[in-house]
């Protein structure tokens, strides 16, 4: 925060970004997705949920950082949760397929 002290709100464009991965034993990668939540990092801390960069982290449409939305607002919007939700796909084509 200290090195962002004096850039403006308008330039602190921010991301997370999840790339998760489905290896089988062999360390062959099987399946994988990516995901990504934009948002900016504001000046000061709010909020109570959450951890990590939760408090900094504001998602502009909401007008609230990650660490003040409710777990279902912020599972809805996390790169984390988009990210598996796309593998989950992945996962069940090989399991038709008993290839896991």
């Amino acid at each position: 925060l200290e090195r962002l002290a004096d850039v403006p709100l308008e330039r602190r464009g921010a991301r997370f970004v999840c790339h998760a991965a489905l290896a089988d034993p062999s360390g062959a990668i099987r399946g994988q997705a990516e995901a990504a939540c934009r948002g900016r990092i504001i000046f000061a801390p709010r909020g109570k949920q959450g951890f990590g960069y939760d408090p900094l982290f504001e998602i502009v449409e909401y007008h609230r950082t990650f660490a003040e939305l409710g777990q279902r607002v912020k599972a809805a919007l996390s790169h984390r949760s988009r990210a598996i939700g796309r593998l989950i796909p992945q996962l069940m084509s090989l399991a038709d397929a008993s290839e896991i």
